[in-house]
């Protein structure tokens, strides 16, 4: 009961992302938007990763420091910093709507960098997702072309590649740290 609450709380805050990053950026720069999601939540997250693990022995060793800092940079960094010009330059319903596509970016991702095969079974899927996302943000009323696009919508496609690449190569650089661990150093780099 407490996962499904929290998956729960998850979904729904999840939902209010886009929402929330169009009503901020009416009065907020996009830069220090992007920059504050993850400037306060690294640094909040080191004091509770010390008292989790403090005392436990490292079970892996630690990575080179680049590796690191790529995560850090293009994971995270890419990601939020994409994600949130992307909303910025764009309708926030397409903006919304395109993140039923981050399945298929994620799989397209994989295989590029990590040369992950696609499980044919997920096939359908990935085809009604990016047909959804099609349909869902035509409108044939609209003069000259049914689609609103305006540009950002690369860029918060670029975004779930970041995220994508980051959330795949954080699992085999980092193999052997918790999650808390991977989560409070890559975002506070």
């Amino acid at each position: 009961l407490v996962g499904t609450a929290g998956l729960l709380g998850l979904a729904v805050l999840w939902g209010t992302m886009v929402p929330t990053i169009t009503h901020l950026l009416n009065t907020w720069d996009p830069v220090f938007l992007a920059a504050i999601r993850y400037l306060g939540g690294g640094p909040a997250l080191l004091p509770v990763l010390w008292l989790v693990e403090r005392g436990r022995p490292r079970s892996a060793a630690n990575p080179p420091l680049s590796r690191v800092l790529l995560l850090g940079v293009v994971g995270i960094g890419g990601y939020a910093g994409l994600y949130t010009m992307g909303v910025d330059h764009s309708n926030a319903v397409t903006a919304a709507i395109l993140s039923a596509a981050s399945p298929a970016v994620a799989t397209v991702t994989d295989r590029v960098f990590f040369g992950r095969r696609l499980d044919k079974r997920m096939l359908p899927g990935l085809l009604l997702a990016i047909c959804g996302c099609v349909i869902a943000t035509v409108d044939f009323s609209r003069a000259g072309s049914p689609f609103d696009l305006r540009g950002g919508e690369i860029l918060i496609l670029c975004a779930f590649v970041c995220w994508s690449w980051y959330s795949t190569a954080a699992q085999r650089w980092l193999d052997g740290w918790s999650q808390l661990r991977i989560s409070s150093v890559t975002m506070t780099i």
